[in-house]
């Protein structure tokens, strides 16, 4: 039976490799799926989807260049010892293959790519990838042969061609290289490490073949077959192929899956807090008026929740961020004996453009009194996100970035890529402008190695939240805010920008001598401290570890995150073997839009602290903050008959399917002049410019509220929209208490177990 199954293989290798039919049907497959796309929807979403697939794969590898980099070198030198020792092993004859397959993946790679972003008919890209594929490798080995031909008049051998065939890959290698660079040549400190990683494997690996023809040594001549090569290349297509499938499905459900069906609060502390600190994360100002990419389409929304948001959520994100600021100023107006101040965790940009952050100037000034003249503020800092420095949050490089930040010719404001310098330009002059007297800001850009070869700096902050009062114990201590930047460039980086944080040992060294050796610590993050590299994670314990051993005992109070927009306790994380508690801050915009106060109580040897979701619209029974303006019944009473009188504005803008980024910008477009029409709004030029909803809730005070409510509503869809929901089933929900995540509160008194629930999530499910 074996013998049987090899001499089959052995006949199935030959025919593969002796009969070109196999080719042919791959280029027919790819000239027949790019002429579908040009007709069926399902086909041409499926393109998109492969698309970006394409970016992620490009992507990742420039995020991982020093681990790209030692991978290559570590394998081409790897394969120079076992050459130069001239043996045969097992592993001499797997590390030569490996290293020839790779050489294959980036002579190939960058072509296939090339293919999915040029600018031209689907049929010509998909069926140019195909012949790519089937007769690339062919017309390599022919060049190689037909140049001995002219040099010698003689056929070559095969071991010959095998070794001279490198030359004339790599070279394609480094085309197809240059090509990408061109795509987006301002984006090239991105891509350049990672091509240079290449280059390094790929020299050494020429100067092995010719170490291995002067010896004479068979390994470097040793191949797989040209079967395995082909088979390794569809199973790498497949695999593609059936990862962009699974995107295009896009999930169903009902209604009633996971409702929720109570909060859970622990009891406030008796008395006024001495201090207390608004917190706010993930507003992703998104920019709508650019041109859309494969990133911002439905079918990539089924794995990345963010990809595509309701466009009214995306519209009204400033009124609801303006509603935060006229909270903050309420609290403020009932604990007038406590110091307040806000913090901010980043992503403040979404799409990653100047003009989304930009917008961010005016908002500052509302969560400062009315009689505020340009004195010191009340923002203790911000902590850099990966939204704010990278295209939609995980592309560190992408051709579309600029086209998707550009503005169109009517608009007067200027828009381009917010990469990291720029973006933290941008939160250094805010903190600066609205920040707290007593800052630190670093006068030098922070930088491990490899942030000097990326461009890349660390932007931390350290500010004095203020005093807690002297006891019999001792006298009055500070409480500082530390805020790290999680998107520091690093050694040992892995996925995209959104799925993984970093903390570089320059960044820490710094912050940690401008904390002063009495004072209380809140630690204020971006990502999570689950979410932090292994090596981050055990540079942050260490220094963890110094603000909890030193002769005054343990001084971090609380460590606080964003990111993942949705609030959640972590009674117990970790860090370098450092265990703490651990606050995540939900989003301002997503669901279930809210902000957390974080309040201090107690005497400077025994503070006492309690947080608590604060929501955009209040729902009695389901929160734990103290009561709102705005509740779920008015917000009911405002918006009823709305759709009776607005129809089109409850058209489902989430699970529809479309062909091309232009048709996706289209059905914006369309949606937001149904909301401007709902307003009592001509359509016009601008209906996709969120400050002009901002500047109409500001004007006219009536209309706050329903925009306040409408932005709540398209939150809940975006909650349920893989359940199949549609704007309108949003809308006829408002009032209902199961619809969304209840909040909670948690309060920790100094040295005793914390008072809060200890599941996460901290609701229970029905």
């Amino acid at each position: 039976m074996e013998t049987s199954l090899a001499g089959m293989l052995q006949q199935l290798r030959a025919w593969v490799e002796r009969t070109t039919a196999w080719r042919w049907v791959a280029l027919a497959g790819g000239l027949g799926f790019g002429l579908a796309s040009e007709f069926f929807a399902n086909a041409a979403q499926l393109s998109l989807v492969l698309e970006f697939l394409a970016l992620v794969v490009v992507s990742v590898f420039c995020g991982i260049w020093p681990t790209l980099a030692a991978a290559e070198i570590a394998l081409a030198l790897l394969w120079w010892v076992l050459v130069r020792r001239n043996r045969s092993s097992w592993l001499a004859r797997f590390v030569t293959d490996v290293n020839r397959t790779l050489g294959h993946v980036e002579a190939l790679g960058p072509l296939l790519i090339l293919a999915m972003l040029l600018d031209a008919p689907a049929w010509v890209r998909f069926g140019g990838a195909a012949w790519t594929v089937a007769w690339g490798p062919n017309i390599l080995d022919r060049i190689v042969i037909q140049w001995h031909w002219l040099r010698t008049q003689r056929q070559p051998t095969a071991s010959w061609v095998q070794s001279a065939r490198r030359v004339p890959m790599y070279a394609v290698t480094v085309m197809g290289a240059a090509a990408l660079l061109a795509l987006a040549p301002e984006q090239w400190r991105a891509m350049l490490p990672s091509t240079l990683a290449v280059l390094a494997g790929m020299a050494l690996r020429l100067g092995v073949t010719y170490q291995g023809g002067r010896r004479g040594s068979g390994l470097v001549h040793r191949q797989w077959s040209k079967f395995s090569d082909i088979a390794v290349t569809m199973a790498i297509v497949l695999a593609f192929g059936y990862a962009a499938w699974s995107l295009t499905q896009l999930r169903s459900g009902d209604q009633t899956r996971h409702r929720l069906t109570q909060s859970a609060c622990a009891p406030r502390p008796p008395g006024e807090p001495v201090l207390a600190v608004w917190l706010l994360a993930d507003t992703q100002f998104h920019e709508l008026r650019g041109q859309r990419s494969a990133a911002n389409l439905p079918m990539v929304d089924a794995v990345v929740p963010v990809a595509v948001r309701p466009v009214v959520l995306d519209l009204l994100s400033g009124v609801t961020l303006d509603h935060f600021a006229m909270q903050y100023r309420q609290y403020a107006a009932k604990h007038p004996a406590t110091k307040l101040s806000y913090a901010y965790l980043g992503d403040l940009a979404d799409v990653g453009c100047t003009s989304e952050i930009e917008r961010f100037d005016a908002h500052w000034r509302r969560f400062e009194p009315a009689d505020w003249k340009g004195a010191p503020g009340s923002l203790l800092g911000i902590a850099s996100g990966n939204h704010d420095n990278t295209f939609v949050g995980n592309f560190y490089w992408h051709p579309d970035w600029k086209s998707a930040c550009e503005l169109p010719k009517t608009v007067t404001e200027v828009s381009e890529r917010l990469d990291k310098a720029t973006a933290d330009a941008y939160l250094s002059r805010f903190v600066q402008r609205y920040g707290v007297s007593e800052k630190w800001l670093p006068s030098q850009p922070i930088q491990c190695w490899a942030g000097k070869v990326e461009g890349k700096a660390a932007l931390p902050m350290v500010s004095k939240v203020g005093m807690l009062p002297a006891d019999s114990t001792g006298p009055a201590r500070p409480v500082f805010a530390v805020f790290l930047d999680t998107g520091d460039a690093g050694l040992w980086q892995f996925g995209v920008a959104g799925s993984l944080g970093n903390l570089s040992a320059p960044q820490l060294d710094a912050v940690r001598q401008q904390v002063p050796a009495d004072a209380w610590i809140l630690l204020m993050l971006h990502h999570p401290i689950d979410q932090i590299g292994r090596f981050g994670l055990h540079r942050l314990g260490e220094i963890i570890g110094e603000w909890r051993s030193g002769p005054l005992g343990d001084r971090l109070l609380l460590v606080v995150s964003g990111h993942t927009h949705r609030s959640y306790w972590h009674p117990r994380s970790s860090a370098g073997g450092q265990e703490f508690a651990e606050f995540t801050v939900g989003s301002t915009t997503d669901p279930t839009q809210e902000a957390a106060v974080l309040e201090l109580r107690g005497t400077a040897s025994r503070p006492d602290v309690f947080v608590a979701t604060v929501p955009a619209v209040h729902r009695p029974g389901m929160d734990c903050s103290e009561s709102g303006d705005l509740d779920a019944a008015q917000c009911q009473a405002l918006l009823v008959g709305l759709t009776d009188r607005c129809p089109a504005v409850a058209q489902d803008d989430c699970n529809f399917r479309v062909s091309s980024s232009q048709a996706m910008t289209r059905r914006q477009r369309q949606l937001a002049n149904n909301l401007f029409a709902c307003l009592g709004m001509p359509p016009g030029p601008n209906t996709l410019d969120p400050q002009v909803y901002t500047r109409r809730a500001l004007e006219r005070p009536e209309d706050r509220a329903k925009l306040v409510c409408l932005s709540w509503a398209a939150s809940l869809l975006q909650s349920k929209k893989g359940d199949g929901w549609l704007y309108l089933d949003a809308l006829h929900c408002l009032e209902e208490r199961s619809v969304t995540l209840g909040g909670f509160s948690v309060h920790l008194p100094y040295g005793k177990p914390a008072s809060a629930p200890t599941a996460v999530p901290v609701v229970r499910r029905q």
